[in-house]
């Protein structure tokens, strides 16, 4: 049986004419943190949670809107 680990999850706009939220899963460890703040580093907009609940975050209504977009 698997068990589950939990990983911190980026969701981002790489761009402001980028249309595609892109998704990244990291480990739950000081250097998958570290990772996920050297992706998104450049994006205009960007998300990490864990586990569902909010870590950090840049810009969420641009992100947000296109997350809908995507989704409708």
């Amino acid at each position: 049986m698997a068990t589950f680990k939990p990983t911190y999850k980026l969701e981002m706009l790489p761009t402001t004419s980028s249309r595609k939220v892109e998704t990244f899963h990291f480990g739950k460890c000081r250097e998958g943190l570290e990772g996920a703040y050297s992706y998104c580093s450049n994006a205009c907009a960007w998300r990490i949670t864990c586990q569902g609940v909010k870590i950090d975050w840049h810009n969420l209504p641009i992100l947000d809107l296109h997350s809908l977009s995507v989704s409708a």
